[in-house]
């Protein structure tokens, strides 16, 4: 993080408490990011706990969530609730340690009670996350119905793409459509929301912690896609990347290396249903994709939830990249050609679906929901007769 999203961070995390704690939070949150930070955090926690300096059970809670330590996480939230039972991070915290407890209707309720302590379209979002079937959409369905008064029509707009999100995993695509088709009605494109670029150094610091790990489980990954282009073309990571792309063969992939990078310390899965892999959020903002890659005769594919990407080369060999070494296919020509076609041009604007020469629909229905949302993304503002022609084709509107 920046150190403007650092005290960002830490201000939230501490609203409400005295300034010597805010204070607290702000050095913690500069030590938690790092992982060679972690030994001095503990005994930081220590000396903050003897001083009793209340946050430092936040902090502590969100530790042990991090290292998969949900038993100890709940312990030190509770801890801390029982001194600011409305703190708005510090619920939506136990509601995260909880879903993963499998403690689901508990986290629900948390939920729906800071629905009405605020308007924070962060509850929504943690919200969408924890639906599993028909039930749960219908009665995230309900509570917008029950609460939507209270919001702005952009702020409806942004909550009607988290319900479109609990749609797809319900494999609701008619409802999908009918929330994305009142999106498009109601949300300029000017308005849409840009993904936030890496911060470069945080991006450096996450991919050489996901290195540590798989080096520690000898476990070989490689660079794939965008990250794999920045290191070819650019020499470093590409300027308006949002987030890092490595692959690892299928056979390699179990739970025992899901469970080993879960409880490194620093890493989060975000997205418990993508059919790709593993998603992950190092503790500092930055996603990482972790795509399987099938080997299929003389091919390579590997996916997503929408399509299925192709690829004839398969020998990786080390580069150099951003101070170290990092796997890569060997014929990086061959590999990027198939991905991008003209990779040596930089390109404005660009869909990894639609403008990937060596993309396969694997999801007719999921991709006639991901061209109306397509319709209200910044890709939409040069491309809108593409998404209509390709929605002409597969839908016949």
């Amino acid at each position: 993080m920046t150190f403007k999203t650092s005290l960002q961070k830490a201000l939230r995390d501490s609203k409400g408490l005295f300034f010597t704690q805010k204070i607290l939070a702000f050095y913690i949150v500069l030590l938690i990011q790092k992982k060679t930070n972690h030994i001095r955090l503990l005994t930081f926690f220590k000396i903050g706990i003897f001083l009793r300096q209340n946050i430092v059970y936040y902090y502590q809670a969100e530790f042990c969530f991090y290292h998969s330590e949900y038993s100890k996480a709940l312990e030190h939230i509770d801890y801390f609730l029982k001194f600011y039972p409305k703190h708005i991070e510090a619920k939506y915290l136990k509601a995260q340690i909880l879903f993963l407890y499998d403690k689901k209707q508990e986290a629900w309720e948390i939920l729906t009670d800071c629905l009405n302590q605020t308007r924070r379209l962060k509850t929504w979002l943690f919200l969408s996350k924890m639906i599993e079937n028909q039930n749960d959409v219908s009665k995230l369905e309900n509570l917008y119905l029950k609460h939507k008064q209270g919001y702005s029509q952009e702020e409806q707009t942004l909550i009607n793409r988290y319900l479109i999100i609990a749609f797809k995993k319900n494999h609701d695509y008619i409802r999908a459509k009918e929330y994305i088709k009142k999106s498009i009605l109601q949300c300029p494109i000017e308005a849409v929301n840009k993904k936030n670029k890496m911060v470069e150094q945080d991006a450096i610091n996450a991919l050489k912690d996901i290195k540590k790990v798989f080096d520690s489980i000898k476990v070989k990954f490689f660079l794939v896609s965008g990250t794999f282009l920045g290191c070819i073309r650019e020499g470093g990571f590409i300027g308006h990347d949002y987030d890092i792309d490595i692959g690892i063969w299928s056979e390699d992939y179990n739970d025992k290396v899901k469970n080993k990078i879960l409880e490194y310390g620093v890493f989060m899965q975000y997205d418990l249903n993508w059919l790709g892999g593993l998603k992950l959020k190092h503790i500092n903002g930055v996603k990482i994709d972790v795509f399987l890659h099938f080997k299929e005769d003389d091919k390579i594919y590997h996916q997503g939830d929408v399509a299925k990407w192709h690829n004839t080369t398969l020998q990786l060999q080390k580069y150099n990249f951003i101070g170290d070494e990092y796997y890569g296919f060997m014929d990086f020509n061959k590999y990027l050609s198939e991905n991008y076609g003209n990779w040596k041009v930089k390109k404005v604007d660009f869909d990894n679906i639609l403008d990937t020469p060596n993309a396969n629909i694997a999801n007719r229905e999921m991709f006639i929901v991901y061209l109306y949302q397509l319709l209200i993304s910044q890709y939409a503002k040069n491309n809108k007769s593409k998404i209509l022609n390709l929605l002409k084709q597969y839908e016949n509107i």
